[in-house]
């Protein structure tokens, strides 16, 4: 038993090594024999030519909102403008007195001249403790035609005594009414 253990050792060890003496064909040579030596891997060659650019892919989504812009530079003077029409306006006083009983509440009044409005007014008296100032307004325009006011109006209440009180108007005339 032990001659064909021998036997069977040398057998299969006599496949293996021939298989291993194979070449890159399959085949076992006797040149083979040794290893041949491999020389330095060369230098690399040129880059080949770029292929053709493929599809355009799907568009991405919409990045977020970048940061503010400096500020720009100061831009030209504009042209000078067409000079305006005349806005000045003749102002002028006009004064009404009349006396308020005692006791009593009167409105009085003063229209502006002509076609000049008021734009502005009000009323006095001679220092009087027992009169009271109770309204000082514009004269109401035409409310229909919504025009300008034509006058000035208070309101006075007197108590024990009577009082002579003083209605004046601020009225304007010009361009710019």
């Amino acid at each position: 038993m032990i001659v064909a253990c021998i036997a069977l050792f040398c057998a299969l060890g006599g496949t293996g090594y021939a298989a291993g003496r194979l070449t890159h064909e399959g085949t076992a040579t006797a040149g083979n024999a040794r290893r041949r030596p491999r020389g330095k891997r060369g230098p690399r060659g040129p880059q080949g030519a770029q292929g053709a650019q493929g599809a355009q892919g799907p568009q991405g989504e919409k990045g977020a909102q970048g940061p503010k812009g400096e500020k720009g530079e100061r831009g030209l003077q504009g042209e000078r403008g067409q000079p305006g029409e005349d806005v000045l306006a003749q102002v002028t006083e006009k004064v009404e007195s009349a006396a308020v009983p005692a006791n009593t509440n009167r409105s009085i009044s003063v229209e502006c001249p002509g076609t000049s409005v008021a734009t502005g007014g009000g009323a006095f008296n001679e220092n009087t403790p027992s009169a009271t100032l109770i309204q000082s307004g514009p004269l109401p325009a035409d409310t229909i035609s919504g025009g300008a006011p034509k006058g000035w109006e208070v309101t006075y209440e007197t108590h024990a005594t009577g009082v002579e009180v003083f209605v004046y108007a601020l009225c304007a005339e010009g361009p710019a009414v």
